[in-house]
């Protein structure tokens, strides 16, 4: 178990790679009001497949940066 994680964390950290962009995306709902999110995306052109990142209950934390920008090596965006 400990050989498959160190594996994972492994392969993990060797694909990691920076995004080529980063935005806040804003949005308008219906009742007008506005919501933002950050948008991160791979290098290159698209298209790109995309996924959205929710947070937990106790909000953003510095680990949501982190999967953007792993998606984002993988060929994802990110929201």
């Amino acid at each position: 178990m400990a050989r498959k994680l160190a594996l994972s964390l492994f392969f993990i950290i060797a694909t990691m790679a920076y995004a080529d962009a980063a935005e806040i995306a804003v949005f308008k709902r219906s009742d007008q009001r506005i919501v933002t999110a950050k948008l991160t995306k791979p290098q290159g052109k698209g298209p790109f497949p995309g996924m959205i990142l929710l947070h937990g209950c106790v909000g953003f934390d510095k680990h949501y940066g982190v999967w953007a920008e792993r998606l984002a090596s993988w060929g994802y965006v990110g929201l």
